[in-house]
């Protein structure tokens, strides 16, 4: 899945993603040094609710036309 960064600076083809405290935080390559932050939050709660969303848009994606390709989720602001 493709994620654009909460700063608008880094698009990227995430492989893995996670929530740690108020980061989410995502893996771009294949191991686990190439992990960067994608956005932060005010709290973990909302942290855990974006990751939430992530995932709400992953089974879209999934779930839709097979001729789309690609989906890219915008992370929120704070």
């Amino acid at each position: 899945m493709w994620i654009r960064s909460q700063d608008r600076k880094l698009l990227a083809d995430i492989k893995a993603i996670g929530a740690y405290s108020i980061e989410i935080r995502a893996s771009i390559g294949g191991n686990r040094a190439d992990t960067g932050p994608l956005g932060e939050y005010e709290s973990e709660e909302r942290a855990v609710e974006v990751l939430d969303e992530i995932q709400e848009s992953l089974w879209d994606c999934l779930n839709v036309d097979e001729n789309v390709i690609a989906k890219v989720y915008e992370m929120p602001e704070k």
